[in-house]
């Protein structure tokens, strides 16, 4: 899940989601709506994002998921119950948009509802919109949910706070850092632009003052259903595991002989 990704093209996604994606519809081509791949520059940096396949996955199999969940004693020790036993219908997930983006963050329309970007700078990300139709035996209105986990290596600080840290620099945390008190409400929707039809998400990172970022974003979200006060939580498959590099590097000097190629970044920087 934290592993970067530099193509693929159409063949690699279908094949991906093709992968126990039962609830998962496939699109039609990588990316949707946008590119797989944005870069920008100005008199001193250079930044980049590009996204990761999307693919589908299974909640324990999510590593970013289940040490989110545990980090919040979102389990049986913290008094909840957890199932990861829930199956949606063929189809009942639908990608509608996934592509990458730099500079300005788009105005994007998801689930019938505009949704205007405001941050601008040396910044690149992605957009992810799913649409859910439930099928007959679905989980429908008020009891549908979304729920989601992180792994990076460029973590927020409550990511930092309330994560897991794993090798490589990265971090695994819930996706819940807008919902107030952690480990009392696991759901992105609560306070995340999503809600029963739809599941909205734009992530993005920027360059710093040395012009010297790498950061790798990679996430699973799931649809969902539980209780906050019952302390209940069921995870249903097939949900989404996708991402985004984003890369910051100075502009070489004049007369230097490795220049930076559009379609391929020659050196990859570690953050400090």
């Amino acid at each position: 899940m934290a592993s970067w990704y530099s193509g693929g093209g159409l063949a690699g996604l279908v094949g991906a989601l093709a992968i126990g994606a039962t609830a998962v519809a496939q699109p039609g081509a990588e990316p949707i709506g946008g590119p797989s791949q944005a870069l920008d520059s100005n008199a001193t940096c250079l930044w980049s994002s590009t996204i990761h396949p999307a693919l589908g996955a299974a909640p324990q199999s999510c590593l970013e998921l289940m040490n989110g969940l545990n980090a919040q004693n979102f389990n049986a020790a913290g008094g909840w119950n957890v199932n990861f036993g829930g199956v949606l219908s063929p189809g009942a997930i639908q990608v509608d948009l996934y592509y990458a983006w730099v500079t300005n963050e788009p105005t994007v329309t998801c689930g019938g509802q505009n949704f205007p970007g405001t941050a601008t700078g040396q910044i690149g990300g992605t957009v992810l919109c799913l649409s859910y139709t439930p099928g007959a035996g679905d989980p429908a209105g008020n009891d549908v949910h979304w729920i989601q986990g992180i792994s990076t290596n460029c973590p927020s600080q409550f990511g930092i706070d309330n994560g897991v840290a794993q090798p490589g620099g990265f971090t695994h945390y819930l996706d819940n850092g807008l919902n107030g008190a952690p480990g009392v409400d696991p759901f992105y929707d609560t306070n995340g632009a999503a809600d029963s039809n739809f599941f909205l998400d734009i992530p993005f990172r920027s360059c710093g003052s040395d012009c010297d970022e790498f950061c790798v974003w990679d996430a699973c979200v799931f649809l969902a259903t539980g209780n906050v006060a019952t302390q209940t939580l069921t995870v249903y498959a097939t949900g989404i595991s996708w991402g985004f590099s984003f890369l910051c590097t100075p502009v070489p000097a004049p007369g230097a002989t490795a220049l930076l190629a559009l379609g391929g970044l020659v050196a990859f920087r570690r953050r400090r």
